[in-house]
Protein backbone atom coordinates (compact mmCIF):
# COMPACT_ATOMS: atom_id res chain seq x y z
CA UNK A 1 0.00 0.00 0.00
CA UNK A 2 2.58 2.64 0.81
CA UNK A 3 4.61 1.65 -2.24
CA UNK A 4 1.24 2.37 -4.31
CA UNK A 5 1.09 5.37 -2.36
CA UNK A 6 4.04 6.89 -3.01
CA UNK A 7 4.11 5.87 -7.13
CA UNK A 8 0.94 7.94 -7.42
CA UNK A 9 2.20 10.77 -5.38
CA UNK A 10 5.74 11.02 -7.93
CA UNK A 11 2.99 10.26 -10.82
CA UNK A 12 1.00 13.23 -9.44
CA UNK A 13 4.30 15.85 -8.43
CA UNK A 14 5.66 14.34 -12.35
CA UNK A 15 2.80 16.13 -13.67
CA UNK A 16 2.39 19.05 -11.66
CA UNK A 17 5.88 20.18 -12.52
CA UNK A 18 5.56 19.68 -16.76
CA UNK A 19 2.39 21.78 -16.09
CA UNK A 20 4.01 24.10 -14.58
CA UNK A 21 7.20 24.48 -16.85
CA UNK A 22 4.61 24.21 -19.66
CA UNK A 23 2.51 27.28 -18.67
CA UNK A 24 5.81 29.16 -18.27
CA UNK A 25 6.81 28.78 -21.31
CA UNK A 26 3.89 29.66 -22.56
CA UNK A 27 3.43 32.29 -20.77
CA UNK A 28 6.86 33.77 -22.21
CA UNK A 29 5.79 33.25 -26.19
CA UNK A 30 2.44 35.08 -25.72
CA UNK A 31 3.97 37.86 -23.96
CA UNK A 32 6.73 38.46 -26.10
CA UNK A 33 4.56 38.20 -28.97
CA UNK A 34 2.16 40.21 -27.95
CA UNK A 35 4.51 43.35 -27.97
CA UNK A 36 4.30 46.47 -30.61
CA UNK A 37 7.02 46.14 -33.52
CA UNK A 38 10.27 48.23 -32.92
CA UNK A 39 12.39 48.86 -35.69
CA UNK A 40 15.96 49.82 -35.21
CA UNK A 41 17.14 52.52 -36.06
CA UNK A 42 13.50 53.92 -37.64
CA UNK A 43 15.26 56.45 -40.06
CA UNK A 44 19.18 56.46 -42.40
CA UNK A 45 20.54 58.79 -44.50
CA UNK A 46 22.66 56.96 -47.08
CA UNK A 47 24.96 57.44 -49.91
CA UNK A 48 25.62 55.19 -52.71
CA UNK A 49 27.52 52.09 -51.14
CA UNK A 50 26.79 52.32 -48.00
CA UNK A 51 24.69 49.67 -45.68
CA UNK A 52 22.38 50.12 -42.67
CA UNK A 53 21.55 47.00 -40.52
CA UNK A 54 17.89 47.64 -39.53
CA UNK A 55 16.99 44.89 -36.18
CA UNK A 56 13.42 44.28 -35.34
CA UNK A 57 11.85 43.29 -31.77
CA UNK A 58 8.06 42.42 -30.91
CA UNK A 59 6.26 40.08 -33.01
CA UNK A 60 7.43 36.62 -34.41
CA UNK A 61 7.99 35.45 -37.85
CA UNK A 62 9.25 38.05 -39.25
CA UNK A 63 9.34 39.07 -43.40
CA UNK A 64 11.00 42.21 -44.87
CA UNK A 65 10.62 42.91 -47.89
CA UNK A 66 11.13 47.08 -50.00
CA UNK A 67 8.70 49.66 -50.60
CA UNK A 68 8.50 50.01 -53.54
CA UNK A 69 11.59 47.55 -54.54
CA UNK A 70 12.75 50.07 -57.35
CA UNK A 71 16.24 48.16 -57.66
CA UNK A 72 16.96 51.38 -55.53
CA UNK A 73 18.33 49.21 -52.62
CA UNK A 74 18.80 45.73 -51.76
CA UNK A 75 18.43 43.17 -48.79
CA UNK A 76 20.69 40.73 -47.11
CA UNK A 77 17.78 38.64 -46.37
CA UNK A 78 14.07 38.72 -46.39
CA UNK A 79 13.52 36.52 -42.99
CA UNK A 80 14.93 37.24 -39.55
CA UNK A 81 14.74 39.38 -36.74
CA UNK A 82 18.02 41.62 -38.77
CA UNK A 83 18.38 42.38 -41.77
CA UNK A 84 20.74 44.87 -43.61
CA UNK A 85 19.94 47.41 -46.09
CA UNK A 86 22.81 48.45 -49.25
CA UNK A 87 22.35 51.89 -50.76
CA UNK A 88 22.31 50.93 -54.70
CA UNK A 89 21.27 54.16 -56.77
CA UNK A 90 22.94 57.65 -56.58
CA UNK A 91 19.11 59.22 -56.48
CA UNK A 92 16.27 58.03 -55.66
CA UNK A 93 14.25 61.28 -56.14
CA UNK A 94 12.35 63.30 -53.62
CA UNK A 95 10.10 59.98 -52.23
CA UNK A 96 11.71 58.01 -49.66
CA UNK A 97 12.09 54.67 -49.23
CA UNK A 98 10.73 52.48 -46.93
CA UNK A 99 12.09 48.86 -45.40
CA UNK A 100 8.79 46.67 -44.28
CA UNK A 101 8.53 44.25 -42.34
CA UNK A 102 5.83 42.12 -41.73
CA UNK A 103 4.89 40.05 -38.14
CA UNK A 104 2.01 38.25 -36.13
CA UNK A 105 1.02 39.85 -32.84
CA UNK A 106 -1.24 37.65 -30.66
CA UNK A 107 -3.82 39.79 -29.44
CA UNK A 108 -6.37 41.87 -31.06
CA UNK A 109 -6.30 44.40 -33.85
CA UNK A 110 -4.82 44.57 -37.44
CA UNK A 111 -5.93 41.57 -39.64
CA UNK A 112 -6.69 38.06 -38.31
CA UNK A 113 -5.13 35.46 -39.27
CA UNK A 114 -7.10 32.58 -36.89
CA UNK A 115 -10.15 34.42 -36.10
CA UNK A 116 -11.52 30.81 -34.50
CA UNK A 117 -9.70 31.56 -31.69
CA UNK A 118 -10.24 33.48 -28.14
CA UNK A 119 -6.50 34.98 -28.69
CA UNK A 120 -5.98 35.47 -32.37
CA UNK A 121 -2.60 35.92 -34.09
CA UNK A 122 -2.92 39.58 -36.04
CA UNK A 123 -0.44 40.20 -39.25
CA UNK A 124 1.36 43.87 -39.01
CA UNK A 125 3.96 45.69 -40.25
CA UNK A 126 6.48 48.06 -39.24
CA UNK A 127 8.56 50.84 -41.48
CA UNK A 128 11.87 52.43 -41.35
CA UNK A 129 12.40 55.07 -43.94
CA UNK A 130 15.61 55.92 -46.24
CA UNK A 131 16.41 58.89 -47.40
CA UNK A 132 19.64 59.73 -49.56
CA UNK A 133 22.07 61.94 -48.35
CA UNK A 134 23.06 63.63 -51.76
CA UNK A 135 20.75 64.46 -54.90
CA UNK A 136 17.22 65.11 -54.41
CA UNK A 137 15.83 64.05 -51.46
CA UNK A 138 18.53 65.85 -49.48
CA UNK A 139 18.30 68.42 -47.07
CA UNK A 140 21.85 68.63 -45.82
CA UNK A 141 22.72 71.67 -48.15
CA UNK A 142 19.95 73.54 -47.02
CA UNK A 143 18.18 74.94 -44.19
CA UNK A 144 14.42 73.89 -45.58
CA UNK A 145 12.70 72.03 -42.84
CA UNK A 146 9.16 71.10 -41.68
CA UNK A 147 7.28 71.28 -38.99
CA UNK A 148 6.23 69.14 -36.82
CA UNK A 149 9.50 67.07 -37.90
CA UNK A 150 7.19 64.02 -37.06
CA UNK A 151 3.45 62.49 -36.63
CA UNK A 152 0.83 60.15 -35.51
CA UNK A 153 -2.10 60.47 -37.29
CA UNK A 154 -5.45 58.82 -35.91
CA UNK A 155 -8.18 57.01 -38.31
CA UNK A 156 -9.78 59.86 -40.43
CA UNK A 157 -7.54 62.68 -38.76
CA UNK A 158 -5.43 65.45 -40.24
CA UNK A 159 -1.91 66.61 -39.73
CA UNK A 160 -0.87 70.10 -41.07
CA UNK A 161 2.98 70.63 -42.22
CA UNK A 162 4.40 74.11 -42.56
CA UNK A 163 7.99 74.37 -44.66
CA UNK A 164 10.52 76.95 -43.87
CA UNK A 165 14.04 78.04 -44.71
CA UNK A 166 15.15 76.57 -48.18
CA UNK A 167 14.35 78.80 -51.62
CA UNK A 168 10.38 78.97 -52.18
CA UNK A 169 8.65 78.14 -53.90
CA UNK A 170 7.58 74.74 -52.42
CA UNK A 171 6.57 71.61 -54.05
CA UNK A 172 4.70 68.83 -51.97
CA UNK A 173 4.18 65.02 -51.85
CA UNK A 174 2.98 62.14 -50.41
CA UNK A 175 4.63 58.96 -50.01
CA UNK A 176 1.30 56.63 -50.28
CA UNK A 177 -1.33 58.36 -51.78
CA UNK A 178 -3.83 55.51 -51.03
CA UNK A 179 -3.48 55.69 -47.59
CA UNK A 180 -3.24 59.35 -47.19
CA UNK A 181 -3.87 62.55 -49.33
CA UNK A 182 -2.61 65.98 -49.06
CA UNK A 183 -4.68 69.48 -49.81
CA UNK A 184 -2.28 70.78 -51.82
CA UNK A 185 0.87 69.98 -53.59
CA UNK A 186 2.48 73.43 -53.87
CA UNK A 187 2.97 76.81 -51.26
CA UNK A 188 4.30 76.76 -47.67
CA UNK A 189 1.76 74.77 -45.81
CA UNK A 190 -0.36 71.47 -47.07
CA UNK A 191 -2.78 69.53 -44.77
CA UNK A 192 -2.35 65.52 -45.07
CA UNK A 193 -5.49 63.53 -44.59
CA UNK A 194 -5.28 59.96 -43.42
CA UNK A 195 -7.72 57.74 -45.25
CA UNK A 196 -6.04 54.08 -44.86
CA UNK A 197 -3.48 51.93 -42.69
CA UNK A 198 0.40 51.92 -42.37
CA UNK A 199 3.06 54.37 -41.90
CA UNK A 200 3.40 56.94 -44.68
CA UNK A 201 5.15 60.18 -45.52
CA UNK A 202 5.08 63.74 -46.95
CA UNK A 203 8.06 65.02 -48.57
CA UNK A 204 8.46 68.75 -48.97
CA UNK A 205 11.18 70.21 -52.39
CA UNK A 206 11.88 73.75 -53.02
CA UNK A 207 12.86 75.16 -55.93
CA UNK A 208 16.65 74.20 -55.31
CA UNK A 209 16.32 70.45 -55.42
CA UNK A 210 16.39 69.74 -51.70
CA UNK A 211 13.54 68.38 -49.85
CA UNK A 212 12.73 67.04 -46.17
CA UNK A 213 10.52 63.97 -45.94
CA UNK A 214 7.97 63.73 -42.84
CA UNK A 215 7.34 60.12 -41.37
CA UNK A 216 3.97 59.55 -40.50
CA UNK A 217 2.53 56.97 -38.09
CA UNK A 218 -0.95 55.70 -38.68
CA UNK A 219 -1.69 53.01 -35.64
Amino acid sequence: MLAKFRLLTFGFLTFLSFAICLFIVSGCDVASSTEALVITPASAVMSPGQTVTFNVSGGYSYTWSLDPNDGSGSLSALTGSQVTYTCLATNIGTTPKLVRVASTIEGSGGTSTNSSSTNAAYEVDGYAQITYANGAGSSSSSDLAVSPSSASVATNGTQSFTASGGTSPYTWSVFNSAIGTISSTSGSSTTYLRTGDGSNAVTVEDSAGNSVSVVITQP
